[in-house]
């Protein structure tokens, strides 16, 4: 029996936990059994217990439903292939409407050099002011970790506004934005 020590996702906070079961491994398939437990050690965080979301992880970890893997328009494909074609379409949109047709919606539970990562690369390269943290508690904490200008982070809505065919997701959208989980669903059986 294989164990593996993470954090969890479903919030900010990442508290650490232990998944045990199936073979290690990055993806975990249909077949791989997983139990659930919080980090018991003496010098794990939170008193290395979890809260009620948190227990039910291994829920999310074994879903059907859960995406495992790239695809595009329900087709599975590499992880280069798929990049490349979210960069054709990012260009194609931005080409065609500017970068402020484009929103990025950051995770809650990112690191502070990944957020910070991802504010850069909307400013920068998609060269919008579009963006949006999940946690609207988090954002006054975010402002003080990284000593940046964030002026234009704003907290994300309920679901994301209007139709979009290009999604930019920075994190796990099942954990941080099930509204815009259930558009990745959708583009996964090509609906």
């Amino acid at each position: 029996m294989s164990e593996i020590r993470c954090n969890c996702s479903i919030c900010s906070l990442a508290c650490p936990l232990i998944l045990r079961g199936g073979r290690r491994s990055p993806v975990f398939t249909n077949a791989s059994v997983l139990t659930l437990d919080w980090d018991g050690d003496e010098d794990s965080k939170y008193g290395g217990s979890l809260c009620a979301r948190g227990a039910a992880m291994v829920e999310f970890v074994s879903h059907p439903d859960r995406l495992n893997y790239p695809s595009i328009l329900g087709e599975r494909v590499t992880y280069e292939a798929a990049v490349k074609d979210a960069a054709k379409n990012l260009l194609a949109v931005k080409s065609e409407a500017g970068g402020d047709a484009i929103a990025v919606l950051v995770g809650d539970n990112l690191t502070n050099e990944e957020a910070a990562l991802a504010l850069k690369f909307a400013r920068e390269v998609i060269g919008t002011e579009k963006i949006a943290l999940m946690a609207p508690d988090d954002i006054p904490l975010f402002r003080a970790w990284t000593g940046c200008d964030l002026s234009g982070l704003t907290a994300a809505g309920q679901k994301p506004a209007g139709e979009r065919k290009v999604f930019l997701l920075v994190g796990d959208p099942f954990s941080e934005h099930p509204c815009t989980a259930k558009a990745v669903v959708a583009g996964k059986y090509g609906a």
